[in-house]
């Protein structure tokens, strides 16, 4: 299970860092699990390392996806499988129109 975390930590904190570049807050939305294990415990090293500070949403990795879509949010944070997750997700922004 370690593996899983450090590499979920790695990528949270490449995207974080590119999209830091951006913008002086980052929105994160999704996954609640990804917040527990990764953001939540590794934040304040994030927002020194990236020099921005995290917005975070805590729901599921579907919303994040669909907040993601729909531009609410800077990055999606994502627990399961991406396929499956995706087609969650259209599924739900074709619905909401």
């Amino acid at each position: 299970m370690r593996k899983p975390i450090h590499l979920a930590w790695a990528v949270a904190l490449l995207a974080i860092a590119a999209t830091a570049s951006l913008a002086e807050t980052v929105k994160l939305s999704g996954s609640a699990t990804v917040v527990n294990a990764v953001v939540a415990p590794n934040r304040d090293r994030i927002e020194k390392s990236s020099g921005t500070t995290l917005q975070v949403a805590s729901n599921t990795t579907g919303r994040g996806l669909v907040d993601l879509a729909e531009r609410s949010a800077d990055l999606a944070m994502i627990s399961g499988p991406p396929m499956r997750s995706c087609s969650w997700s259209t599924r739900a922004i074709q619905s909401t129109g």
